[in-house]
C-alpha cells in the first residue's frame, strides 16, 4: 500500500463522487495516521529505553516502525542505540574471556565501563566488588612482601630480598618493586665481588683501585639508606694499608738518600 494514497488522491480528482474511492482514501489516511502515531510512539519508547540503558529494547522498538514513515531522526536514534549495544556486548565478551582465563589484573576498569553503560547487571556488580576486594588483598600482601624485602636489605641479605620480591606475580609488579629488585641485585653482586676481590687486590698492592671500588659501593648503599659495617671496616683497612705502604716507601726513599749522602762523604 506504500504510495497508494497519492494515486488515490489523483483518482479522486477525476472521480470526486466515487464512494469507493472516498472510502479507500479515508482508510489509507487512517493507515498513514496510525503509522505516524506508531512511529512517534516507537521513537519515544526507544529514547526512554536508551535513557534506561535498555539498548536492545530500543533497537527492537525502532524496528517496529514501517519503512514508509521512517525518517532521519529514527535512523540517528537507531545508530546510537546499536552502537551502545555493540559496545556493551563487546565489553561483556571481553570480561567473560578475562574471567574464564583468570586474567583478572586490570579487569576492574573494564567492568566499571560496562556498568556505566548498563548499571543493572547483577553479575557484574558482584564481580566489581570481588575485584575490589581482590585488589585490596593483593595490595596488602604485596606491601607485606615489600616490607619484608626492605628488612632483608637492611640486614644486607640482598639475595633474600630479590627472592622475596619475585614472589609477587608479574602482573602486580610495579615500578617500585622493579627498582627495588634491580637495586638489591646490583648491591648483591657488588658486595660479593668486593668480598672476594679486595683481599687479592690488597695483596697485590692495588690499594687505590680497591679503595675506589669500596667507596663506590658504600656511596650507593648510603643513598639507599643502608649501612654495611663489614665493607666500611674493609674500606678503613684498605686506606690504612695504603698509608702504611706510602710511609714505607718514603722511609725507604729517605734511607736511600741518606745512604747516598754517606757514600758521597766517604768518597769525598
Amino acid at each position: 500500500l506504500s504510495g497508494l494514497l497519492t494515486i488515490v488522491d489523483e483518482l479522486l480528482m477525476l472521480t470526486p463522487d466515487s464512494a469507493d474511492v472516498i472510502k479507500l482514501k479515508t482508510q489509507l489516511e487512517k493507515r498513514e495516521s496510525d503509522q505516524l502515531k506508531a512511529r512517534d510512539t516507537a521513537f519515544e519508547k526507544a529514547s526512554e529505553c536508551i535513557t534506561q540503558q535498555q539498548y536492545a529494547e530500543a533497537v527492537a522498538a525502532l524496528n517496529t516502525v514501517s519503512e514508509e514513515v521512517w525518517n532521519d531522526q529514527l535512523q540517528e536514534l537507531k545508530v546510537k542505540a546499536s552502537e551502545l549495544l555493540g559496545q556493551l556486548n563487546t565489553l561483556r565478551d571481553q570480561i567473560n574471556s578475562a574471567v574464564n582465563g583468570n586474567q583478572l589484573k586490570d579487569l576492574l576498569p573494564v567492568v566499571r565501563e560496562c556498568l556505566a553503560l548498563k548499571a543493572d547487571q547483577d553479575d557484574l556488580v558482584k564481580l566489581q566488588q570481588d575485584l575490589i576486594d581482590r585488589e585490596a588483598q593483593m595490595d596488602a600482601r604485596n606491601q607485606q612482601i615489600i616490607s619484608q624485602a626492605q628488612q632483608y636489605m637492611q640486614q644486607l641479605q640482598f639475595d633474600a630480598a630479590v627472592q622475596t620480591l619475585n614472589t609477587i606475580t608479574p602482573d602486580y609488579q610495579t615500578e617500585t618493586t622493579n627498582n627495588l629488585t634491580q637495586l638489591a641485585t646490583r648491591l648483591s653482586k657488588q658486595r660479593q665481588d668486593l668480598l672476594s676481590w679486595v683481599p687479592t687486590a690488597l695483596a697485590n698492592k692495588r690499594y687505590q683501585l680497591a679503595i675506589e671500588d669500596i667507596s663506590h659501593y658504600l656511596t650507593e648503599i648510603t643513598e639507599a639508606g643502608l649501612h654495611d659495617p663489614q665493607l666500611q671496616q674493609m674500606f678503613v683497612d684498605a686506606r690504612n694499608v695504603e698509608s702504611a705502604s706510602i710511609r714505607k716507601k718514603k722511609f725507604i726513599q729517605l734511607g736511600v738518600a741518606a745512604a747516598g749522602i754517606v757514600v758521597a762523604l766517604i768518597t769525598g
